[in-house]
C-alpha cells in the first residue's frame, strides 16, 4: 500500500499551497570540537511544531540517527557514543517528518577525549595506555 502525504494549506484565495519548513541548526557550530562518551546539545530554530529526525553525517554519509523523532522543540541532548570515530568533517542533519526540507549544521570535530575518563574496574583510559588508580602514579598534564 502506498501512501502519500502531501503537506499543504490554503491561502485567503482558497487556493492550496505548500509549506516550506525553515530550519536552521545552531549548535554544532564553527569551530566546535565533540568529545566521544560526552553528552552536548544540538540546537535549531524551526518555523514548524512538528518532530524532527536528527542525523549525523561525516561528509555525506549517514553515520548516526541520533533521533528518529524529536519533538520540535530546537534542542536535543546526546552523548557521541564510542561508535563514531574521531574526524573533522562531522555535521548534524536535522529533517522535518513531513517532507524533504532539513537543514544542516557547519562541519565539527569529533575527537577521543584528552584525557582518560573512569570506569567501573578504577582504571583510567588514556590514548598512550592505562594504569592502575591503586598503585602511586604522577601524571603531568600540560
Amino acid at each position: 500500500m502506498l501512501i502519500v502525504i502531501i503537506y499543504a494549506c490554503k491561502n485567503n484565495n482558497d487556493d492550496l499551497i505548500s509549506v516550506n519548513h525553515d530550519l536552521t541548526v545552531s549548535s554544532p557550530s564553527e569551530n566546535d570540537i565533540w568529545y566521544i562518551d560526552s553528552t552536548y546539545t544540538i540546537e535549531w530554530a524551526n518555523n514548524f511544531d512538528e518532530n524532527v529526525l536528527i542525523e549525523l553525517f561525516k561528509y555525506d554519509s549517514l553515520k548516526l540517527v541520533i533521533s528518529e523523532s524529536a519533538s520540535g522543540d530546537s534542542s536535543f541532548n546526546r552523548t557521541i557514543p564510542e561508535t563514531v570515530e574521531p574526524d573533522t568533517s562531522y555535521s548534524i542533519r536535522i529533517k522535518s517528518l513531513f517532507d524533504t526540507d532539513f537543514g544542516e549544521s557547519v562541519l565539527f570535530e569529533i575527537k577521543k577525549h584528552k584525557f582518560g575518563t573512569s570506569d567501573n574496574k578504577s582504571r583510567l583510559r588514556f590514548e598512550s595506555g592505562t594504569f592502575d588508580s591503586n598503585k602511586p602514579t604522577i601524571v603531568f598534564f600540560g
